[in-house]
């Protein structure tokens, strides 16, 4: 299979206008195709309802300053070591970038209706994607954001 199974799926007239990885804007939908199973999803724009920024949260630095704090709360409340303080702040500053989201950040097309195949497969990526979001969010009428 490849890039031709995509296009065998248009509609007459229809053309690719954005594509990044699995997903393509079309000139009528949005269209998921996962080249290595075949697997084919499609929204029309009327369906799309948002195209959310996400940014998951770090739950390693988020644990990793609440044991910081913690550790300088006791280091300075039970042992009165002053060097315990330092790490109160640093573990409020991991906290805070945990919270703000890690590496992975991706888009993601939603409907209130439902996306086919699921919500986690209309991820797309951040990276190289700005042409293609820029395409959705101007054929469905909806502002990308986040």
């Amino acid at each position: 299979m490849g890039l031709i199974s995509v296009y065998d799926r248009l509609a007459p007239g229809e053309q690719v206008v954005a594509r990044v990885g699995p997903f393509f804007a079309t000139s009528q939908r949005v269209v998921r195709y996962d080249e290595a199973n075949g697997a084919f999803a499609q929204v029309p724009y009327a369906r799309v309802d948002s195209i959310d920024l996400v940014r998951p949260q770090n739950q390693k630095l988020i644990l990793g300053g609440g044991v910081l704090i913690i550790l300088g709360l006791f280091l300075f409340g039970a042992v009165g070591l002053y060097t315990g303080l330092i790490s109160i702040p640093l573990g409020i500053v991991l906290m805070v970038m945990g919270g703000r989201g890690g590496k992975e950040v991706f888009y993601e097309l939603r409907s209130n209706d439902g996306m086919p195949g699921g919500q986690e497969q209309w991820r797309v990526p951040y990276r190289g994607s700005m042409e293609f979001i820029a395409v959705v969010g101007e054929r469905s009428h909806v502002r990308p954001g986040g």
